[in-house]
């Protein structure tokens, strides 16, 4: 059994002019710079396996406010059997009520605990007169439908809503899971004090997390202004680690020289950081994951190899009705997309919302055959899962994993020229699958 604790902290950053546009629009939400939100939070699965209680630490550091929106680095770290593990982060932004984007660059490593940013809910314009609205969807597609209850004389200054995850991209319905919750916002406090998040899953589990406010701390402007300075170094120091991850993945260099400059990538960067801030746990984190992340990437540059600039072997895979498809009857005269997943992967689940979205924004002029590849074992769990995910995309399914891969490596992209020449290759979820699309053009 696992317990934990969740820290949720929040600093705010923005000028006279935001402040006027929060009073008028986001009444619920009242920061002031440098706030300092701490939250604790537990969490029990009942009903699976192996039922358990866990916990981690999440904070939030607001930096800035610009184009009408927050700036909020956050920072994650789970803590079993009270040891803290590798510490991940990164940056989100929150709209005028409460409208939800995460960061490109780091968008990766927000992904394990997007769901606790549901804390700060999207909110009508006047949240006295609107008792029941939905929110704008998610980077996931999803949206809240929400009930406020009405003010209780009994509590006075606190308000409560209610609210169901709906998930027309179809992932929720593809793994048979259910998300709701409960919050409340202490109108004082100017910020949520609890959280209740209620997830079943097809399995029978049921997980259960309560975050409950502990204290409020003021840092002030110039400790926000220092910390969006410390993470300009933080944020060189990712890109050099991401690029020299990149050309290990690619065959760039010698493996053993490759692998050494990752290896001293965090331990260079811990040398000049400041202490005690989150940037110094992100590099910590990065490099207790460093083993992980090596794994991978070996796992990855196989692939590579084998793929990258040869011609891709032709296949024969039924569809989702069973008739047989031929890789040679795909349109020679464009470039082709192949995707590679599994059902076992919730990112391969996502990616299909991100890649229908990506593709309708792509001009038909440099439209591509998009073809979804299932690989899982059993046929009938990808055409079950597809059948809630894909639309009208072509998906076929192979029954064969490819060799040496993990769940977490997928999904895959494979771009081909219309030769079946294997252009481009990425893995996992991109943060930004137009610009992986744009680069399908042969």
């Amino acid at each position: 059994m696992r317990y934990g604790l969740l820290c949720v902290t929040l600093f705010l950053q923005f000028g006279p002019a935001a402040r006027v546009a929060l009073a008028q629009n986001w009444p619920p939400y009242e920061l002031r710079v440098g706030d300092q939100l701490v939250y604790e939070l537990r969490s029990r699965t009942t009903g699976a396996a192996n039922p358990d209680a866990d916990v981690a630490q999440l904070q939030f550091w607001v930096m800035g406010w610009a184009n009408d929106e927050w700036k909020l680095l956050v920072d994650y770290t789970p803590v079993e059997n009270g040891v803290p593990g590798a510490t991940r982060g990164g940056f989100v932004y929150v709209g005028p009520r409460g409208a939800l984007r995460l960061d490109e660059e780091t968008h990766a490593d927000l992904m394990a605990f997007d769901r606790f940013l549901r804390m700060f809910v999207s909110t009508p314009k006047s949240w006295e007169d609107q008792t029941n609205w939905t929110t704008p969807p998610d980077w996931q597609g999803r949206r809240l439908r929400c009930e406020a209850d009405a003010p209780d004389a009994k509590q006075p200054g606190l308000r409560t809503l209610h609210f169901h995850v709906e998930d027309p991209t179809g992932v929720l319905e593809a793994m048979s899971a259910e998300h709701s919750g409960t919050i409340t916002i202490d109108e004082q406090l100017g910020a949520p004090s609890s959280l209740q998040l209620v997830e079943r899953n097809a399995d029978g589990a049921t997980t259960e997390t309560v975050a409950r406010f502990r204290r409020l701390l003021r840092n002030g402007e110039d400790f926000a202004a220092r910390m969006e300075r410390e993470a300009e170094n933080w944020l060189r120091a990712r890109r050099r680690f991401e690029r020299l991850a990149d050309e290990y993945e690619r065959g760039v260099d010698d493996p053993e020289v490759g692998e050494r400059r990752l290896r001293r990538c965090w331990p260079e960067f811990l040398q000049q950081a400041p202490r005690n801030t989150p940037f110094e746990s992100f590099a910590i984190g990065a490099q207790m994951d460093i083993d992980g992340r090596v794994a991978a990437l070996k796992r990855r540059r196989l692939l590579v190899t084998r793929w990258l600039g040869r011609t891709a072997p032709h296949w024969v895979a039924p569809d989702q009705q069973g008739a047989s498809i031929r890789s040679e009857s795909l349109p020679a005269d464009k470039p082709i997309i192949e995707m590679f997943w599994t059902a076992r992967s919730p990112a391969s689940l996502a990616a299909f919302h991100m890649l229908r979205q990506a593709d309708g924004e792509t001009p038909n002029d440099s439209a591509a055959t998009i073809v979804c590849v299932n690989v899982d074992g059993d046929i009938s769990v990808g055409r079950a899962a597809s059948a809630a995910l894909a639309g009208d995309m072509m998906r076929v399914f192979t029954g064969a994993p490819i060799t040496g891969l993990l769940p977490e490596d997928y999904p895959i992209f494979r771009v081909l020229t219309g030769d079946r020449r294997v252009k481009q290759l990425a893995f996992g979820l991109p943060a930004n699958l137009q610009s992986l699309l744009e680069e399908r053009r042969p």
